[in-house]
């Protein structure tokens, strides 16, 4: 099995890092007070460098620009529920970087969108989820997605990417949300590696309707009825992850036991050296 998880692996094209080099730089707020404002007058591919503060969302993106902050976790970006705090849309090669995230329907919604970059932010308090890529492609890493509200909170979703290159999803802390901590619908193919995913009152990791998934060397901890969850139709290689302490759920009609991985309704798995421990609580 172990050699059927490393010709899977070997198989993908790694992605990632800021896309292009920066012609332009544009500093908020001491060059351009109003980051939309900055974000609209930018050419393509220039760096946007922002200040510590805190600045209004919602903040929308339909261009090549980066928006980096200048100090992590200290560029507070925030938008009432009724719209993302960034939304990505018809565009490429956008990064998102140092960025404190707070509310908004979606912290960072991407959307008909390839090449981008999310990277090393602070994302928390969303209505729906962290990070949603739908119609699109993004790399996701190192970042912080936490805290999203009850009752539709998930971390990150990657949704309806059929024909669309491979995103990634690596090195982040995905934790505190009350749905799926990450969850794939529809999605051509995603690789999930290395990250932390705890805390989750639904599923750790689902993979669903036809999606197709490496999930590789994450740490799945204190997630309620599935560590990881296969279904509709869906092709997934799991490899090397450690699954621990899943709890039951307690619906209406009597308790589901917790899983550590399970695969339902003709979904397929490749399984290796995954260590399942304390599940079924």
């Amino acid at each position: 099995m172990a050699g059927k998880c490393l010709t899977a692996c070997a198989a993908l094209v790694a992605a990632g890092g800021l896309a292009n080099a920066q012609d332009a730089v544009i500093r908020v707020p001491s060059d351009i007070p109003s980051l939309q404002e900055a974000i609209a007058g930018a050419p393509n591919d220039a760096l946007i460098r922002i200040a510590p503060g805190r600045y209004a969302g919602p903040i929308r993106i339909q261009r090549p620009v980066t928006l980096r902050g200048e100090e992590a976790g200290d560029v507070y970006l925030i938008a009432s529920d009724r719209a993302p705090v960034i939304e990505v849309s018809a565009t490429t090669n956008v990064t998102l970087q140092r960025l404190h995230i707070v509310g908004g329907s979606h912290g960072i919604f991407v959307q008909r969108s390839q090449g981008i970059t999310i990277r090393e932010n602070i994302i928390r308090g969303s209505r729906l989820a962290g990070v949603r890529v739908r119609l699109a492609a993004a790399a996701i890493f190192d970042n912080r997605i936490i805290d999203t509200r009850p009752p539709y909170g998930r971390g990150i979703e990657v949704s309806n990417s059929a024909g669309l290159p491979l995103s990634i999803v690596a090195g982040n802390t995905v934790s505190g949300h009350p749905l799926d901590g990450i969850a794939l619908n529809m999605a051509s193919l995603v690789r999930i590696e290395n990250n932390y995913i705890g805390n989750n009152r639904k599923n750790g990791i689902a993979v669903r309707e036809m999606s197709r998934a490496l999930i590789l060397d994450n740490v799945i901890d204190q997630n309620v009825e599935n560590g990881i969850y296969v279904l509709d139709y869906s092709l997934a290689t799991v490899c090397r992850n450690t699954v621990t302490n899943t709890y039951a759920a307690r619906p209406n009609n009597g308790v589901r036991y917790g899983n550590g991985i399970l695969v339902d309704f003709y979904s397929r798995l490749v399984l290796g050296q995954n260590a399942l421990r304390g599940y079924g609580n």
